[in-house]
C-alpha cells in the first residue's frame, strides 16, 4: 500500500475511532466537529477534508458500528435447525458483541434520548426487526405451546441481553466487589440464563395450571 494510503487509512481510523467516543458521551446533536478532530488529534480542517459536516459523519460511524454485526444476528434467524440452538447462537453472538463494543449501547440510548425518530426509522428499515425476520421468528415461536407475540418475545430477549450493559456500574459495584474482570464471567453465565427463561416462557402453556 502506498505510504500517502496507508497514512490516510490511519486517520480515517482515527477519526471513527474519536467519532465513536464524542457521539457515545455527547450525542449527535451535543458533539461538535471540534470535540471530534481534537480527540482525534487532527486539525479541524482535517477532519473536513475527510467528512464535509457532523451529520455525514455520524451517519458514517452508525453505518460502521451496525453494520459489522446486526445482519449476522438477523441472518442466524435464519439457520436451519432447532429454535433453541438459534436463540442460543444469537445470545451469544450478541453478548460477544457488547462485550467487545462497550460503547455501542450507550451510543443507542444517547441517541433514543435525544434523536429518537432517526434511529428508530433505520433500525426498523435497515438493521433489525425487519418484516422478514419478524416473520421468521414468528414461525418459529407458533410452533411452541405458548406462543408468545412476536414483540413481546423480542423485547423480552432485547432486555435480558442489554440491561447488565445499561447497569454495568451498578451491577460490579453491588454484586462484583467492584471486580471488572468478574463482570466477564457474569455475561458468560448470564447466556445459559436468558436462553432457559425465553424457552421456559414458550414452552410452559400457563393454561395447563388451571386443568
Amino acid at each position: 500500500m502506498p505510504e500517502q494510503m496507508e497514512e490516510q487509512t490511519d486517520t480515517e481510523r482515527r477519526i471513527f475511532e474519536a467519532a465513536k467516543r464524542v457521539f457515545v458521551q455527547k450525542g449527535m446533536d451535543g458533539a461538535s466537529m471540534q470535540d471530534i478532530a481534537t480527540s482525534a488529534g487532527i486539525s479541524r480542517t482535517s477532519l473536513h477534508y475527510y467528512f464535509r459536516s457532523k451529520k455525514k459523519l455520524f451517519s458514517a460511524v452508525s453505518d460502521d458500528l451496525f453494520a459489522h454485526f446486526l445482519p449476522r444476528l438477523e441472518g442466524i434467524m435464519f439457520d436451519d435447525g432447532l429454535f433453541r440452538k438459534k436463540l442460543e447462537r444469537f445470545v451469544d453472538v450478541y453478548l460477544d458483541m457488547l462485550m467487545e463494543n462497550p460503547y455501542l449501547q450507550n451510543f443507542i440510548m444517547n441517541e433514543l434520548n435525544k434523536n429518537p425518530e432517526a434511529l428508530i426509522i433505520r433500525f426498523r428499515n435497515e438493521w433489525l426487526m425487519s418484516d422478514r425476520m419478524k416473520e421468521q421468528i414468528r414461525i418459529d415461536l407458533n410452533k411452541f405451546k405458548n406462543a408468545m407475540d412476536v414483540s413481546q418475545f423480542m423485547v423480552n430477549l432485547l432486555s435480558l441481553c442489554v440491561f447488565p450493559f445499561i447497569a454495568r456500574p451498578m451491577i460490579e459495584a453491588i454484586y462484583l466487589d467492584r471486580n471488572q474482570d468478574a463482570f466477564k464471567a457474569f455475561i458468560e453465565e448470564r447466556k445459559a440464563i436468558i436462553v432457559n427463561t425465553l424457552m421456559s416462557s414458550i414452552e410452559h402453556n400457563p393454561n395447563e395450571d388451571m386443568k
